[in-house]
């Protein structure tokens, strides 16, 4: 069999950039002390790249899917400059070290930055 050639590709561009760094976790109240009853609200910010993000939020180390029902709470905010997690009324179970994640889809794969530091949440 002979060689056979082919005329050029379209090019394509391939964008590189660093790692995304670990978002920042703050919470409100900011001392991270707050009376069962009241509100709650864990704000997870990244600063914003180029590709699609999500946020993840953990308590004591479970991502908080997987207890969303024993703490109430909702994830909004997804495509801003980060995502918040409001427990709009706290019980004494609510407490913990909270951190979160970001990831961001790259090439059509999820890959994900380092964790936030732990916040720590005392319920009164």
């Amino acid at each position: 069999m002979g060689e056979v050639r082919s005329g050029n590709s379209h090019p394509v561009l391939i964008q590189v950039q660093g790692r995304c760094p670990a978002p920042v976790l703050s919470v409100e109240p900011p001392s991270g002390v707050v009376p069962a009853g009241h509100r709650l609200l864990l704000t997870c910010s990244a600063p914003r790249r180029r590709f699609r993000r999500r946020f993840r939020f953990f308590r004591d180390g479970a991502a908080l899917r997987d207890v969303i029902d024993d703490v109430m709470g909702d994830v909004t905010g997804e495509e801003e400059e980060g995502a918040e997690l409001e427990l709009p009324t706290v019980s004494r179970r609510s407490g913990g070290n909270f951190s979160c994640r970001l990831e961001e889809e790259v090439g059509g794969a999820w890959l994900e930055a380092p964790p936030s530091r732990g916040v720590a949440v005392l319920v009164t």
